[in-house]
């Protein structure tokens, strides 16, 4: 029995990457270590390399679990990770690594990509920009970054001691004059935190983009984390291009968060406004209510898009509903073209069946695919990333509370994308339904020669089988 415990707790206590790095497994990369900084690259088959570097926060782990920044999100996303474990807190202030980068760079290491994003928090989301700069046309994600330690550049920087003590005179030390070559240098911050705001004022250029996140204090990373922001970010930042609009429409979930009602009602009462900040907690009491009601609503949601066991039926009830519903956008008459077709579906576990799918709704004339995922163990997740890699489908990882139905949810944030305001025509289908045109050739051409001006279609639904036969 001893025996079989230690060996359960060693078991629970392996590093996610072993399975990777082991020899005989699955992956392809190294591990360096050294005195100050250890490197940990894996390589995956999507042609994205994300490199990472730990914040403060990391430096004192030193258990065998431990992984760089992002390891699981790089891991979930199937990209090529690149992670710089920080030891000590030396702002990366290393002439040892400064030397491995550059020489990573010389060597080719980061050519191949179809793009590189360098990523981190604080003391990382310094080193993010300043090691990005050997890589031109390289992406960034800043959270909260110093633009230097150098006292020379920053008097004003009171914090950080040991950081301030390190050998600034050594390349990359102002990140705020490296930025010229990178394609687009994303920068999150909270725009009421002095220090913060004066660092960033430093940075320039038309390839930084800023990003305010009111309220978060010095804590930008986990207060994006907390209201479900944080993957999306990311992902937008490795394989599209991260708005203002996305990300604002992203950072509203912040009205959910506790965290935000004490930041915002502490913000008012140091302005002298304790009435102010007392209606605040008032609303965000009262929000939390609403909310709290619509996830019970969501709950116990009938089986609307074929959900079955996964959300009981409930009774129904005739009854009229007292919510108020936001008026559709009206085109004006004769403006709808036929150019834009998409389908947005939800899958979980659809893998060996997607790509015929897709392919057969692209054959009769879908542009658009809005493939939103969840819970797969099958690789769908995977599939609709690469599928979005390749330009041919636009693929969310569809996070959900507990209880609330991935369906509903899908739907709702469908609404928000850019594609729902660009589109023609939009179906929501599941990958098992296929739109069977029978009309001319089948294509969607031909069924809208078919309806004239519709403003909208009626389809009916067929069930069928295999028949008994199977290939």
């Amino acid at each position: 029995m001893a025996k079989q415990s230690s060996a359960k707790q060693q078991e629970q206590t392996l590093p996610r990457w072993l399975d990777e790095l082991r020899p005989g497994g699955a992956g392809e990369g190294f591990m360096e270590k050294h005195l100050r900084h250890s490197l940990m690259f894996i390589k995956r088959p999507v042609r994205r390399l994300l490199v990472t570097f730990d914040n403060l926060s990391n430096v004192g782990d030193t258990s065998v679990e431990r992984e760089p920044w992002a390891f699981k999100f790089a891991q979930d996303t199937n990209i090529s990770h690149l992670g710089i474990m920080a030891h000590v807190s030396d702002w990366y202030r290393d002439p040892v690594l400064i030397e491995r980068m550059q020489k990573l760079s010389d060597d080719g290491f980061f050519d191949g990509y179809d793009r590189v994003v360098f990523a981190g928090v604080s003391m990382g989301g310094f080193a993010s920009i300043a090691f990005g700069s050997l890589v031109p046309g390289a992406h960034a994600v800043a959270i909260n970054p110093q633009s230097t330690l150098d006292e020379g550049l920053v008097p004003w920087e009171s914090r950080y001691e040991n950081g301030r003590r390190q050998d600034w005179t050594l390349p990359l030390s102002d990140a705020a004059a490296l930025t010229k070559g990178f394609a687009r240098v994303n920068i999150f911050y909270d725009p009421y935190h002095d220090l913060d705001q004066a660092h960033v004022d430093r940075f320039s250029g038309d390839n930084i983009h800023i990003f305010n996140c009111r309220y978060s204090n010095h804590k930008t990373a986990v207060f994006l984390r907390k209201i479900d922001a944080l993957k999306p970010v990311m992902q937008q930042a490795i394989f599209g291009e991260l708005t203002e609009q996305e990300f604002y429409q992203l950072y509203r979930g912040r009205r959910d968060l506790p965290w935000f009602r004490g930041a915002l009602a502490a913000y008012f009462e140091g302005k002298g406004q304790s009435d102010r900040a007392e209606r605040v907690t008032t609303l965000f009491r009262k929000r939390r209510r609403l909310v709290q009601q619509e996830q019970a609503e969501d709950a116990s949601a009938g089986q609307e898009w074929g959900e079955g066991a996964d959300a009981p039926e409930a009774p129904t009830k005739n009854t009229e509903s007292d919510a108020t519903v936001a008026a559709p956008v009206v085109r004006p008459q004769g403006s709808r073209k036929n150019d834009r077709r998409t389908i947005v579906t939800t899958m979980k576990n659809e893998g060996p069946f997607m790509l015929e799918w897709v392919a057969y709704h692209r054959a009769i004339g879908f542009t658009d695919f809005l493939i939103y995922t969840n819970h797969c163990d099958d690789g769908t997740d995977k599939i609709g990333m690469r599928l979005q890699e390749l330009g041919v489908a636009q693929h969310v990882d569809n996070q959900f509370k507990k209880g609330a139905s991935p369906q509903r949810v899908a739907l709702r944030r469908a609404l928000r994308e850019k594609i729902y305001d660009e589109t023609d025509w939009i179906i929501c289908s599941d990958c098992d339904e296929f739109l069977n045109v029978r009309a001319g050739d089948g294509t969607l051409d031909d069924l809208f020669d078919a309806v004239g001006g519709a403003d909208a279609i009626s389809l009916c639904w067929k069930i069928f089988g295999c028949g008994d036969k199977v290939a």
